[in-house]
């Protein structure tokens, strides 16, 4: 043996004895695993829909999954469950008897209350057809668009026949004015406003209100239809940007908000019915809840990354606010199944919090609650006067003893879980 091979062969048994012996790791446990991407609740805040996905153990299969609660009790109304890479973008028609949901190309609309499924539709005319990625209903109820690659589709809600095609380059998002007869569709080419009529035969249009600099990934008009929320693609044409927060102004014909989320493309946006809040669900897994006014971060949660579309809710009050987890957590992401101040629902998948617990946010609700309540007479007592630290156990009180049909139960319920939670 040569010198050379002699001290070479010492040096693998000095190694061999020196060096922690490699044992092989165990393989993971095969775990059953769901993803809740988007989440609805409905005119009267009884139901939470949530949409996403489970794979199997053995990671061989998949299968969109639906869930609808009752709220507040969280229990489960009903679940649909059919295989297939996911549901999402789960929509309440504007009088909460109905449920639309996007299955991939396809549109789901089953009965709210029972599950019954109503009628299934093919949503996307392209070749190749890519999956829906935005649901909206007019708010009379007659209409409903889905958006999906280039297209956005208006439907018939009582035929379930298309009436009008829109083609506007890649669209991210879409959604019907309240009480107007815009669409505004963002995407690649930023933000257009369109007629609700309006066919283009599908050929392309360029009506912008917004930059084209802009890749629209998100849009949420308030509840007047007179503002328009919408957030920007982190990847941008040149170079990666944060994703951006900016509000449009109809009346002004201008932005009159615009600030960084320091995130990444936040795909999920509400506006809280107040206009004095909206949400964001980036794709970096942060849920995120900001102050218009201010442009402060009132509280934050952690969702699931990497995913998309996701979608976070404003209850009909403001007051709660729902969002979807991943089960179990994926390596090195904890799942957040016990926020502060919220609680778990479908086995940890779902989360309903209370984003702001202030005095503020709770004399912002009594103030809705008293326009919306039954009669004058019931709705005064609520905004009398602020309610203060002082006065918060009479308050509670107050809202626990009125009638069933004094005040509307969604916001009761919100008035309730911001008190408990103050």
């Amino acid at each position: 043996m040569t010198r050379f091979n002699t001290k070479f062969l010492l040096l693998l048994l000095l190694a061999a004895f020196w060096l922690p012996v490699l044992v092989p790791a165990p393989a993971a446990a095969q775990v059953e695993v769901e993803r809740i991407l988007a989440t609805d609740w409905s005119p009267d805040g009884a139901l939470v829909a949530a949409t996403g996905s489970r794979r199997s153990p053995d990671g061989d299969s998949t299968s969109g999954v639906v869930y609808v609660l009752d709220m507040p009790s969280g229990a489960l109304r009903w679940q649909a469950e059919t295989p297939g890479p996911f549901y999402s973008d789960p929509q309440f028609s504007p009088d909460g008897n109905r449920l639309a949901v996007a299955r991939c190309q396809f549109v789901d609309i089953y009965a709210a209350a029972t599950g019954e499924l109503l009628h299934t539709h093919f949503a996307d005319f392209a070749d190749p057809p890519t999956c829906v990625r935005e649901i909206d209903w007019r708010a009379d109820g007659t209409r409903y668009l889905t958006a999906a690659g280039e297209d956005v589709i208006v439907w018939d809600a009582d035929t379930y026949e298309p009436l009008h095609q829109l083609r506007r380059g890649e669209v991210w998002d879409a959604a019907f004015q309240p009480g107007g007869d815009l669409i505004a569709v963002g995407g690649s080419g930023g933000i257009a406003l369109l007629p609700s009529t309006l066919d283009t035969g599908g050929q392309p249009f360029d009506t912008f209100i917004i930059s084209p600099v802009y890749y629209v990934a998100a849009l949420e008009w308030n509840a007047t239809g007179t503002r328009l929320a919408f957030t920007t693609h982190s990847s941008q044409v040149i170079r990666y940007v944060p994703s951006q927060l900016g509000v449009y102004d109809l009346s002004q014909q201008a932005e009159i908000l615009h600030m960084s989320l320091d995130t990444e493309t936040a795909f999920g946006l509400d506006w809280s019915v107040d206009e004095e809040q909206v949400v964001t669900q980036s794709g970096d897994g942060r849920v995120r809840v900001w102050d218009l006014e201010t442009g402060t971060l009132l509280a934050e949660y952690t969702s699931i990354p990497r995913l998309y579309p996701i979608d976070a809710a404003f209850s009909p009050y403001g007051g709660r606010l729902a969002y979807g987890t991943l089960i179990p957590s994926a390596p090195g992401q904890e799942a957040n199944n016990s926020p502060a101040g919220g609680s778990s629902l479908a086995g940890g998948a779902v989360q309903i919090v209370v984003p702001d617990p202030s005095l503020g946010r709770l004399n912002a609700i009594a103030q809705l609650c008293a326009r919306d309540s039954a009669s004058r007479a019931l709705g005064a007592p609520l905004t009398a006067q602020a309610v203060t630290d002082a006065t918060l156990p009479t308050f509670v009180a107050q809202i626990e003893s009125l009638p069933a049909d004094a005040i509307p139960p969604a916001c009761r319920a919100d008035l309730l879980a911001v008190a408990d939670a103050l």
